[in-house]
């Protein structure tokens, strides 16, 4: 074989080493979230044990924020209650206020955005104090690029309308929530057709227990 040959053969072995590279799948390092591993987990006793130790009361009042309470307040009873907005969103009836906002749908709350470093300024201790124990638990990749790497874990309670999101995995009871979200309450079923889509993303979300979620 003389060294010309050689060398195309080389050329060639590296072009289709680099496309069988490129082409491969993403190493799957958090598979989707199915919807039935859900359901199982959370009527498993052991799903929530840690946390019930702290409080073993759940809450079963839809959650308010000033007043508001999402899906019946009425865009007429957010001004009564906190006034007209600071601004006005262009690409969703939102509302935009100091520290929080407003979703609307059809004149009724459908979301409360809570800003972090607002007055809403809770640990996790806090929340299961007054709240409970939530009734799921999700972790989440939040890089732009997906690898399977967690950094925040979010504290559901959709039977009462509350999403309390922590920077941080696992986190601690006295890590502050940072990002919060009050919706109208919702059975398992409506709120899993709501995430579906998010669940079924490799390499984003992980559904964890309580003891895996916070640091002993």
């Amino acid at each position: 074989m003389s060294k010309l040959e050689f060398r195309w053969i080389f050329l060639i072995a590296m072009i289709l080493f680099l496309m069988a590279c490129t082409s491969a799948p993403p190493t799957l390092l958090l598979p989707p979230v199915s919807v039935d591993e859900v359901k199982a987990s959370v009527v498993d006793p052991n799903y929530m044990k840690g946390c019930r130790e702290i409080n073993s009361s759940d809450s079963e009042r839809q959650v308010s924020y000033k007043g508001i309470i999402p899906g019946s307040a009425t865009s007429i009873e957010v001004k009564n209650q906190v006034g007209d907005p600071l601004k006005k969103s262009s690409l969703i009836d939102q509302w935009i206020y100091d520290g929080f906002s407003i979703v609307f749908e059809n004149e009724i709350v459908t979301s409360i955005y809570i800003q972090v470093d607002s007055e809403f300024n809770s640990t996790l201790f806090d929340i299961i104090i007054k709240y409970g124990c939530p009734d799921v638990i999700f972790a989440y990749d939040v890089r732009e690029e997906k690898a399977g790497v967690l950094g925040e874990v979010s504290f559901v309670y959709y039977r009462i309308g509350a999403n309390f999101r922590i920077l941080n995995y696992p986190v601690n009871l006295l890590d502050k929530a940072e990002f919060v979200e009050f919706f109208p309450a919702r059975s398992l079923d409506e709120y899993l057709t709501g995430i579906e889509e998010t669940l079924g993303f490799p390499n984003t979300v992980k559904l964890v227990s309580w003891d895996e979620a916070v640091a002993k």
